[in-house]
């Protein structure tokens, strides 16, 4: 198996390939067109700025290989922070298109009204499950994570989160539709939790085809 963590210049990109490389998988840093289409998973980590990064990942002509293999090829994907955010249509941070792999928007916090919370929000924090999937075994219920962010993701289908956490307000803090993963949290500053996230992906990924389903799951870690 091999997973290629794409390289558009931001931020985070050797502390999840690191992770990755301690959990026993190949995983190298890239954004050589030939290795992401000969790679069984990609990673779109990142910390940074929303609009300066959709217009690296252009300037890198990547996008349409992108959007082939995950899209059309169904290649497991997994967004983390700002990954995560550019999984949606259109950002507040630099007014700029995303991915639009999932329908939605990255808005900024609204927390005038709360005073005390400051933003960016930085530290540990809860999820709540909102459904239950293979990437999620082993995980409590309120599990915590770690957070570094100043935006968040608003879904046009609530039906595609899969994470809720509470800041000021309820925001969706990890989504899954088909072969499509974001968390808004760090893995790989989590501990515990996430490297159990890490080991369910890599779990995911070892199935011999992804089918989707009407379900919008993946078969069981387990299985």
């Amino acid at each position: 198996m091999n997973i290629v963590v794409i390289d558009y210049g931001m931020g985070n990109l050797r502390s999840v390939h690191n992770k990755f490389r301690k959990l026993g998988v190949e995983c190298g840093i890239s954004a050589d067109p030939a290795e992401i289409e000969a790679a069984d998973a990609l990673i779109l980590p990142g910390v940074g700025h929303y609009g300066r990064a959709m217009d690296r990942l252009r300037s890198l002509d990547l996008l349409s290989l992108l959007n082939r293999r995950v899209l059309e090829e169904r290649v497991p994907v997994m967004g983390v922070c700002l990954g995560m955010q550019l999984l949606m249509e259109h950002s507040e941070e630099g007014d700029a298109e995303g991915l639009g792999w999932i329908k939605g928007n990255t808005v900024r916090f609204r927390l005038d009204d709360q005073p005390r919370l400051k933003i960016p929000h930085i530290g540990w924090n809860s999820i709540e499950q909102v459904r239950p999937h293979p990437i999620c075994e082993g995980l409590a219920p309120d599990e915590l994570f770690y957070f570094v962010h100043s935006f968040h993701v608003s879904l046009t289908d609530p039906a595609d989160a899969l994470h809720r956490t509470r800041y000021g307000y309820d925001f969706v803090s990890a989504v899954q539709r088909d072969n499509i993963f974001g968390f808004q949290y760090h893995p790989e500053k989590s501990q515990d939790a996430g490297i159990q996230v890490f080991r369910n992906f890599i779990h995911l990924v070892k199935k011999t085809a992804y089918v989707p389903t009407e379900s919008n799951t993946l078969p069981s870690v387990t299985e």
